[in-house]
């Protein structure tokens, strides 16, 4: 029974790895559910895994961690970018025809456009 188990652990794990390395991430959620029932499937059965497949196993888990920290690196970086161009976008100065700066918001519902 706990080879099935960690048979399906690794197929999980592999999946897991795939949508990450893809960007896929609203399916993680559930993969994480189904991991976490697997896991306390183990941690109830009369045969734990041995050393080799715990640490087979642990070393995918970590490789998979390492692409989560990889995928959240780069979401800080695109929520900072995007950040950046809307504050740009909404702090736009233009020179008035009397030569005075002025501050105009792009994208915002004040703006009009006339043909």
């Amino acid at each position: 029974m706990t080879h099935d188990i960690l048979d399906q652990i690794g197929a999980l794990l592999d999946a897991e790895k795939q949508l990450l390395l893809s960007g896929q991430l609203d399916g993680l959620e559930h993969l994480a559910a189904q991991k976490l029932v697997l896991l306390e499937q183990i941690q109830r059965s009369d045969m734990p895994p041995n050393a080799a497949q715990s640490a087979a196993l642990r070393r995918r888990a970590h490789e998979n961690g390492q692409l989560y920290e990889a995928a959240l690196r780069g979401i800080r970086r695109a929520n900072t970018r995007l950040h950046d161009v809307k504050s740009v976008l909404s702090e736009l100065k233009t020179y008035s025809g009397r030569g005075t700066i002025r501050s105009d918001g792009i994208g915002g519902p004040s703006v009009s456009i006339k043909a």
